[in-house]
């Protein structure tokens, strides 16, 4: 924080139609607290608009368990931020049709594990013993594959930009993220 006073955030202009993008990543409690991290980062046109941090409300028991929960998360608030983007570019459209519910902005969610995104597009929850409590959050995001609301890639963890938002970076990955975040 010693060193972030001078730093800003930069807004790009873009000619290109809305598109919101989704980074989620989740750092695995340790011996200092139990608890997992999610985070999560929201890209518009490239353009950081949103992030969050939070402790989650129960001690994941694996890695995996811990990313399902960051991803619904980052996913719920990317819907958020989708629909409100959907909401304010077609206002007078929008109360003069019967579809108020639709979002036709596309949303594409980042997570760097790869079992994770594999599991929820074959619809299949591998160990599934260790998430059976976690069924109706991996339905719920199943389900807004199925709906094309959103399209869930891997993306690899050195790339992922929800690693500033979980666990401390050294100065070189924090920079990285830092000019791919318009942190300037």
């Amino acid at each position: 924080m010693v060193n972030t006073k001078t730093r800003s955030l930069w807004l790009r202009n873009s000619p290109y139609d809305a598109i919101v993008q989704v980074y989620a990543d989740a750092d695995l409690g340790n011996e200092f607290s139990l608890k997992s991290i999610s985070g999560y980062c929201i890209l518009v046109n490239g353009n950081l608009i949103s992030w969050g941090s939070k402790i989650q409300p129960t001690i994941a028991q694996s890695t995996l368990e811990a990313e399902y929960v960051a991803l619904n998360l980052g996913t719920k608030e990317g819907l958020y931020v989708a629909h409100m983007l959907h909401d304010a570019l077609n206002f007078g459209e929008i109360m003069q049709s019967d579809k108020k519910d639709t979002c036709e902005i596309p949303m594409e969610v980042y997570c760097d594990n790869a079992r994770l995104v594999d599991s929820i597009k074959s619809g299949s929850i591998k160990g599934a013993k260790s998430v059976r409590h976690l069924r109706l959050k991996v339905g719920w995001l199943r389900e807004q594959l199925l709906n094309d609301t959103v399209v869930f890639n891997h993306v690899a963890g050195v790339s992922n930009q929800a690693d500033l938002f979980t666990k401390p970076l050294k100065t070189l990955l924090l920079e990285k993220f830092g000019k791919q975040l318009n942190i300037v």
